[in-house]
């Protein structure tokens, strides 16, 4: 049921930074599927929350593979653009994929 889950990716040099909204048992199931994937290593999860409304509801999987805005929305969020995507937290991340989202309409599916 992998069409229950949206959310917004983010491709870097070195990272994936990727957002996953749906309903509670299909998004973990993704994220186990995606664990489990040997092409992905160092998966950290950084939050499991319920929302009252989904914030990339028109996204099938939106995706941004420009490093450059990536740091320009960090920037743009209140976070130094020269920080590790690693080392943010849930709120900083999703603030800045709002961001992206916000500012890449063309790439909605």
């Amino acid at each position: 049921r992998r069409e229950c889950v949206g959310g917004f990716l983010v491709l870097t040099r070195t990272h994936f930074v990727q957002l996953l909204e749906g309903e509670r048992n299909v998004v973990m199931a993704t994220y186990e599927r995606i664990r489990r994937d040997v092409r992905h290593t160092h998966c950290t999860l950084l939050d499991i929350a319920p929302v009252r409304v989904r914030q990339f509801e028109a996204w099938a999987m939106g995706a941004v593979l420009d490093e450059m805005k990536f740091r320009e929305a960090m920037l743009s969020a209140g976070i130094g653009d020269n920080k590790d995507p690693s080392e943010l937290s849930a709120r900083q991340i999703t603030a800045v994929l709002l961001g992206l989202a916000h500012a890449s309409p063309s790439i909605a599916a």
